[in-house]
């Protein structure tokens, strides 16, 4: 089931947080620190200190958004949120409408497309330029006043994997 994203933090929220918060409903600031927590950790890991992931601010003070989630960054948050992965599949390669038939109503998804992340449920798409749950039907309609002037909105584009919690 998908909720309306519970976004508690000033600007833009990119599309992994917004995504992990519409199924879990965490705060989108609280998604952000596991994911920033978790970049250090792996940094430490892989070169013996934290270099970038664990940086909040650019050099001149502001702070950086979370603009990038790998796919086991999503996996990973949403196992620390209570929702472990259940199936998942890579290369997948089909166009959204596919995935519609084929698993719409199949239980909660993280969806891959190129650079973005929506979550899936119940017939339902919710991401950053929603911030609602709607109907795929809705989703893909480009007359749809939150499509307008939104550089992302590529309905059409394949699915590149997807992930069921």
């Amino acid at each position: 089931m998908l909720h309306h994203p519970n976004k508690d933090c000033k600007g833009l929220a990119y599309c992994g947080p917004t995504a992990i918060s519409s199924i879990t409903k965490a705060p989108i600031s609280y998604v952000r620190s596991l994911l920033k927590l978790h970049r250090m950790k792996v940094e430490k890991e892989e070169y013996g200190m934290v270099r970038d992931g664990g940086s909040v601010l650019y050099r001149d003070g502001r702070k950086k958004p979370v603009t990038l989630m790998y796919s086991t960054e999503l996996t990973t948050i949403m196992t620390k949120l209570n929702r472990p992965l259940i199936e998942r599949g890579d290369n997948y390669n089909k166009p959204m409408a596919t995935f519609f038939r084929e698993y719409g109503e199949d239980g909660d998804f993280l969806m891959l497309v190129k650079g973005h992340v929506l979550a899936v449920a119940n017939g339902l798409v919710c991401d950053t330029m929603t911030l609602t749950p709607i109907t795929f039907d809705q989703y893909i309609n480009p007359n749809v006043e939150f499509h307008k002037n939104h550089k992302h909105y590529k309905p059409l584009q394949n699915v590149r994997a997807w992930f069921k919690f």
